[in-house]
This record gives C-alpha cells, structure tokens and sequence, in this order.
C-alpha cells in the first residue's frame, strides 16, 4: 500500500506543479486571443516592411535581374510569356528552351544513334545542320507542342505584362503580394490546428524565412506554389471539419489551380481522395457525392489546358515536357545528390532517354533497369538525407549569391538550419494525431515524394517547408508546456530528439561542392555589369567603368584557398587586373596599384 501511496502522492504534487505553471501559458495564449488583431496587422505590416527593405536592396544590384540570363528559367519564363502575349497565345508551335548544356547530350545520343540524323533530315532538319539537329531532337524528348511546363505562371507573367508592360517589377509585385498572404494562411493554419501560441510562432518563423522569400523577386513558380500549397491546406481541412459537396467542389478547384502550376500537386489529389474513402469506413454511398465533387472541381480547373492541348493535338493530360527528361536526370545511377543536380550527359542520362525516345513509361522502366536494388537504396536515402540538409542547393538561383547583395537576406535569421530539425521531429511527434492534422501530413507526404522522386534543390522544398512552419512551431509550444509542468523527461527525449536532427540536418557539404557553384558568379556579371561596363569603357568614362567592377567585386569570395575552380580563381585575377588599369586611366594610380597586386596575389594561386 505503502508505494501505491507515495505514486499517487507523487501525481498529486506534480498535477498541483501543472496547476500552477500552465496558467502563464494560457494567460499568453488568451492574450493573443484577446489581441488576435493586432498580432494580424503586426504580421501583415511586418511582412511588407521586410519585403520592401529587400527589394530596395535588391535594385542595387543583379537580384532583380535573373530574367536577363538567357541560359536560366527566368529567362525562359520571360520570353515564354511574351510569345503567349504578342505571337503565339495557345502554343500552337512547339517552344522549348535550347541552352548550353542541351549540346552535349544531343551530340552523345547522335554518336550512339548515328542512323538516325538522315530520319531527322527527311523530316526537315537541313543537311549539316548541327544546331537545327540537335534543336529537333530536344522538341522530340520535350514532347512538341506539350508545354515545356505546367502552363499557369507563364499565362500570369502574360497576363501582367498585358496589363502593365513587359516589366518583371509588375511580376515582382504580385508575387510579394503572394508572400504575404502565405504568411497569413500559415499564421491560419497554425492556430487551427494548434493554438494562438503556435500561430504567433509560426508568424515569426515564415516572416523571417529566407529561403522562401528571396523567390518572391525572381521569376520562377517557388512564391506561388508556396501560396497554392497553403491554399490547398486550408480548403482540404475547410471540407473535411463540414459536410458539403460544394466545400469538395472547392477543395478540388484549388488543388487543380495548384496542378496547373505544378502537375506534381496530383499527388495531393490522390490523398485527397483517399481520406475520403478512409473517412467512408463500409459505406461506399457516403464518398461518392464528396469524391465527383473534388474531381469536379479538379477537372475543372485544368479544363483550359486539357482544351488547348485538344486543339493543337498532343494529349488532354499533356502539360509538362520535360516531365521525363528531368525525371531521368535525377534518377539514374550516376545521380550523386550530396554534388547538386547533374546535367543529363552521363552514359546512363543517354542511353534511358534513346531507348524509350522519352516516352514516360518506357523512360521509368529503362531508369529503373539501370540500378540495382543496392544503388537505388542508396539514391533514395542519399535523396532523402538532402532533403532535411541546412544547403540552399542553387537552382537558376543561389541563395547564397544573393545574400551578398541583400543584408535582409543575410540577417534573416530563419533557414532551414532551424526549420529542418524542427519539422523532422514535428513529424515525429504529432504522428498520433494524423488524422486530425491530415492536411498538413498529406502536404509533407506530398512534398517529399516530390523531392525523392526530383531532386531537393531549395527552389523545391522552400513552398513545402513553409506551409508546414506549423509543425515546428508546434513542437516549440509543447516543449514550453513540458517545461512550464517540469515534465523534465519528456523534455529530455524531445531535446535528445531535436539535437540529434540538428546534427543529422547540419552534415557538411562535401569538400568539392562550392558554397556558390562558379556560374553563379559567371552568369550575373555576363547579363548584368558586363554590358554597363563595356558601354562605360566605349565612352572612356574610366570612373564608371571602375564603379561597375567594384560593385562586382563584392561578390569575390573571402577565401581563394577553397575554391577548386581555377577557370573562377582566373576570372577574378583578370577582373582585379581590369580595374587597376581603368583606376590607373581615372587618375587613380595609389588605389591601382592595390587592384595589381590583387591581381598578381590570385594569380600565384593558380596551377602551374
């Protein structure tokens, strides 16, 4: 009698701690209650204030300007949708990006498949014609008339620059616009499902985001994916907390909004429909009204691509061309993700794409036919290992370039240095109540199939993490509540689980992966200070030829001594060169001959 005695004593002590310390926590949350407007209007000033800070950053510099790269998606996005505009509104002649890189898999597949350049010759590729060649075989893996992409932002840039021009700034405003409303939907969605602390975290957190926001002035999708994923969230747990076909009607609308911007929300879709059926258990009758509503709604907001892909003949469900081609990219055995995406040139890139000429079927069993079940493991958890990993991996954008031109990209304090851990173990810790989070569970679920069957590049992952900001903050909440009752053990485990996902989430970056890959350095002085600079130098202005190569030079990395690229360590020992010779010129000779010496110092880095 005498333990049972001292338990129940020990319960009553700690329930009486509990009594104590919880109500500071309820005060907290019944304050911010309380002042639910205020902490909105504080969210919603604080988002814009931090947006225009970075956007005035932003138009000191290259950051505004992607759009210029012709060898990037912005560039294609931009031209994409000046051809919608003024030339060629439903696509009706195949277009398809031809950068660079597009050579060398082109130049191995017609070395392995000589036969086949008089196939494209009889069909109109002139005699001799390398480019035209090499032009035709990328519209055969790109499907021809199939959007090259999930077709809804492209339509929207033209629909902007109808309205205001063909200025990106008018883009930029919109998808700012964009930013913040996500902030508020994942604000929304926390308190749903967690209470006002949690939200008020979860503002906090997606407020000072980075690697969501630095998107918002960049032509690329990653704002308004974030934007449709948070919508989908909240329309999925709108029908499921009532019992309307018109709320599925509406879910289904949204999600099939978000597919048209990204084909890969059909996963959402899927889940979808299968809550409705788990929600069913043995009676058929009750989902069948609440499924043809979602579909409905799905179907009906693709029906403008399904039409237009019907009038110029390609297939109803065809929107997304390099669909198969990205896909063998990142799944063949010579994928190595811990390097950052590879170009598909490897052996194993062209012998997929020649044996199933890019047909998606064939192209997945053929992938999956060059692995063994050892190397497909590894793909899949190196794949997964980079999907929770602190690095930005550059996709058209390095976040990393750009922190060096924006101090409120470098002072923002939230990356996924802190936001993967905390979702890791959010996963982890919430997963008994799945069905009552099953919209935000769904979404993770969603967001890491896509990355493992892509590629996690930081473009990808930043619209999922975001949306699911909840979770992490979530586990902060619990963690004060465990420590507010003294339930120290609990604490304990949860603490030892949040270190270990640090670590694990915080692994290195392997010595002969840069921070900044080099073509990021390239590529923004080619489309924006090489052409000032060579204006400047025409006109002999000697003063503003050397301003435009200093305000580059802030981009020079800190230590030459990591860099294992010599074609960058070269690039930046001429550029010091170019600057003391137009400081010399300007009437600056003290300050030249720092810019020499420079020069000299890079050049003695560089192999003999």
């Amino acid at each position: 009698m005498r333990p049972r005695r001292r338990a129940r004593r020990r319960d009553a002590q700690r329930l009486r701690r509990i009594a104590v310390a919880r109500p500071v926590l309820e005060e907290i949350s019944q304050w911010l209650a309380a002042h639910r407007k205020l902490v909105l209007i504080l969210l919603l000033a604080l988002s814009v204030l931090i947006r225009a800070g970075y956007y005035f950053e932003a138009a000191d510099g290259p950051l505004l300007y992607g759009h210029l790269w012709s060898e990037a998606d912005m560039g294609f996005f931009d031209h994409w949708a000046k051809v919608i505009l003024h030339d060629d509104p439903l696509g009706r002649q195949p277009l398809h990006p031809f950068f660079f890189w597009q050579v060398a898999p082109a130049e191995a597949h017609f070395r392995a498949h000589p036969e086949q350049i008089a196939q494209y010759e009889a069909a109109g590729v002139p005699h001799g014609d390398t480019d035209a060649l090499y032009r035709a075989l990328w519209d055969r893996w790109t499907h021809g008339k199939e959007y090259y992409q999930e077709p809804l932002y492209a339509y929207l840039i033209a629909f902007t620059y109808w309205l205001s021009g063909p200025s990106v700034r008018a883009v930029f405003a919109w998808q700012m616009m964009l930013g913040v409303a996500t902030n508020l939907l994942v604000y929304l969605i926390a308190r749903r499902y967690f209470g006002e602390l949690a939200a008020a975290l979860s503002g906090l957190l997606i407020l000072f985001y980075s690697p969501l926001f630095i998107y918002e002035l960049t032509l690329l999708r990653t704002t308004l994916t974030a934007f449709l994923a948070a919508a989908a969230v909240v329309a999925l747990e709108w029908a499921l907390s009532g019992d309307s076909w018109r709320r599925w009607w509406v879910t289904g609308a949204a999600v099939g909004i978000a597919m048209a911007c990204q084909s890969t929300f059909s996963f959402f879709l899927a889940g979808c429909l299968g809550l409705l059926f788990l929600r069913s258990g043995s009676s058929p009758r009750a989902v069948l009204r609440p499924t043809a509503a979602i579909v409905c709604g799905a179907a009906l907001a693709v029906s403008p691509i399904v039409a237009r892909n019907i009038a110029v003949g390609v297939p109803p469900l065809g929107w997304t061309g390099a669909g198969v081609w990205t896909f063998v990219r990142f799944n063949t055995p010579s994928e190595d993700p811990r390097m950052g995406g590879v170009l598909p040139s490897f052996p194993d890139h062209i012998r997929v794409l020649g044996a199933s000429d890019a047909k998606a079927i064939p192209a997945v069993l053929a992938t999956l036919r060059e692995h063994t079940p050892a190397t497909l493991a590894r793909l899949v958890l190196l794949k997964f290992q980079k999907t929770w990993n602190w690095y930005e991996e550059g996709d058209n954008v390095s976040f990393y370039f750009s922190r060096l031109y924006s101090s409120v990209l470098r002072y923002a304090p939230v990356t996924n240095t802190i936001v993967s851990p905390l979702l890791l173990v959010g996963l982890a810790l919430f997963i008994k109540q799945w069905k009552r989070l099953a919209p935000l569970y769904l979404l993770a679920a969603n967001g890491i199939l896509v990355l493992l069957v892509t590629f996690p590049m930081g473009r990808y992952r930043a619209a999922y993490f975001a949306v699911l900001i909840p979770l992490g903050a979530a586990v902060v909440v619990q963690a004060l509540e465990w420590i507010s009752s003294r339930q120290f053990r609990k604490l304990l485990v949860l603490a030892s689980a949040l270190l270990v996902a640090f670590l694990w989430t915080s692994l290195p970056l392997p010595p002969s992966h840069p921070l900044i890959p080099s073509a990021y350095y390239f590529a923004p002085f080619s489309y924006y200070w090489r052409p000032p600079h060579d204006a400047a130098v025409e006109k002999q202005d000697w003063r503003e030829a050397a301003r435009i190569l200093e305000q580059f030079l802030r981009s020079e990395p800190q230590d030459f001594a990591t860099v294992d690229d010599p074609e960058l360590i070269r690039f930046f020992a001429a550029s010091h060169a170019t600057l003391g010779g137009e400081l010399q010129k300007a009437g600056e000779p003290a300050r030249a001959s720092l810019e020499f010496a420079r020069a000299n110092e890079l050049g003695a880095l560089l192999p003999k």
